[in-house]
């Protein structure tokens, strides 16, 4: 899901646009479509007040939208799928009554299966001064016909059985997106649905199960079982999964709306996940499981990523933490760790930490290496979410490469960024080749360096620690 209103959230990541004075919320979800291709459902929503109007027949007004949409391959930087829509508000009697409202657009776009870069560029039409709201962001569309496939997990506002089919119902449903990954106090309920490919692999006509859950972000409390829900259904080409949760009750805090598809033995076949917060000041927080209770193992992989904001005395106690023996030096460490960094709410710091963590580890795992063994993983962790990203594909001239760009850093610095590229061409194990950010790797020539293209190098060819 992603909310692109001043900002845009990407799983968890943050980019600030300036988008003045229009504004927007924005949804890019992928779903399979043949065999052979894809589509991507692109849903806007133009907030009335702040888009301009112009007069039309009879004393009446209207607004207009232009989308330039371009889905670059990121497997074949040179193929490019253009399109261009306008998109027109209804007629109001005079602005007072466009102000008030909102105006929905929705796109099905047919995409070759692929992985893309989308870059969207959405202008009032009736704006004189021309500002344009620009937007890039990685955009999956393989689906594997030889296993079993979750499509984009799409959040609903409201839903209703379709009387007559129309442009906004599918499977049946007239439906209206949630354009937001927030849900404040007032919103009590959390709709979805995502759709399930190729459980016919599983077996023909035979009984799968689809295991639905909100767990926190951190993974340290136990909620209720009405946050848990698992539905049995018959094997098909495709299927439709849909769930409502009531969520009145839900404490403030960082989740995980997570689904797992089994077979009958429990054997996992395809699993999703969808980050969201919840803001519920009138519900006491749940009861948080104590981490002393966690094994040896697992207290050690926390450890392991507290490794990359330790400082060189902690960092040796880490390297050193190897047999169970140590184990209750461990949780001590633990405890003093996270104290010093926050001694009025140390669990707190380790719980956004954490959530930093599940956030890297699903954005830059590689085949071999979790996401905070990356370089991207590692300068996430450290400095937070980058203000920008800008990525530059292969052109087959010049390696893939990101810049991420920070308005300030904890040292002090302000406009500073990173430069990561792959040099493998392949993996998506982008290593860091320069920052302006003082102690961290410089390399002044990173530009040639990128443009040179080079020799084909394994960056993969270490074995992943957890």
């Amino acid at each position: 899901m992603r909310y692109l209103k001043i900002c845009v959230v990407f799983i968890g990541l943050v980019s600030t646009l300036l988008a003045q004075p229009m504004k927007l919320n924005f949804n890019c979800l992928s779903f399979e479509y043949t065999t052979d291709s894809a589509y991507a459902e692109l849903q806007f929503l133009f907030l009335g007040k702040t888009m301009s109007y112009v007069a039309i027949a009879n004393g009446q007004y209207q607004g207009e939208a232009i989308v330039d949409i371009d889905f670059q391959s990121q497997t074949d930087g040179s193929r490019h799928f253009f399109f261009q829509r306008h998109f027109t508000t209804e007629v109001y009697a005079d602005t007072i009554v466009a102000n008030k409202s909102n105006t929905y657009h929705l796109l099905r776009l047919p995409l070759p299966k692929d992985k893309y870069v989308l870059k969207l560029k959405v202008a009032d039409a009736n704006d004189t001064a021309n500002n344009i709201i620009k937007h890039s962001q990685a955009v999956d569309m393989v689906f594997n016909n030889n296993i079993v496939a979750l499509s984009s997990i799409q959040l609903l506002s409201e839903f209703e059985p379709s009387t007559s089919p129309s442009y906004y119902s599918k499977h049946g449903w007239e439906y209206f997106p949630y354009f937001s990954n927030f849900y404040p106090e007032y919103v009590n309920s959390l709709s979805f649905w995502t759709e399930v490919y190729h459980t016919n692999i599983i077996g023909e006509n035979m009984d799968f199960v689809a295991d639905i859950a909100i767990v926190p972000s951190n993974q340290l409390e136990v909620l209720p079982k009405e946050y848990h829900s698992t539905k049995t259904m018959k094997t098909l080409q495709n299927a439709l999964l849909m769930n409502t949760f009531d969520i009145s009750d839900l404490p403030s805090g960082n989740y995980l709306l997570k689904i797992e598809i089994k077979d009958t033995q429990n054997i996992i076949y395809a699993y999703s996940s969808l980050f969201f917060q919840r803001s519920n000041p009138s519900v006491m927080q749940v009861q948080t499981q104590s981490v002393e209770n966690v094994p040896f193992d697992t207290l050690k992989r926390y450890l392991d990523y507290m490794h990359v904001i330790a400082n060189e005395q902690e960092r040796a106690f880490i390297d050193k933490f190897k047999s169970e023996e140590q184990y209750e030096d461990g949780l001590n460490f633990f405890y003093r760790f996270w104290n010093t960094r926050n001694p009025e709410d140390p669990q707190a710091a380790w719980a956004e930490y954490y959530n930093r963590v599940l956030q890297v580890n699903y954005n830059y795992s590689t085949l071999r290496f979790k996401g905070y063994k990356t370089d991207r993983g590692v300068c996430y962790l450290k400095y937070g979410p980058p203000a920008e990203i800008e990525p530059h594909n292969f052109d087959g001239t010049r390696y893939p490469y990101e810049i991420w760009r920070y308005y300030n850093v904890p040292n002090g610095q302000v406009n500073v960024y990173f430069v990561f590229y792959n040099p493998d061409k392949v993996s998506k194990n982008y290593r860091l080749l320069h920052s302006t950010v003082k102690g961290e790797l410089q390399f002044p020539n990173w530009e040639q360096e990128v443009q040179s293209g080079g020799a084909i190098l394994n960056s993969e060819d270490e074995e992943e620690t957890y």
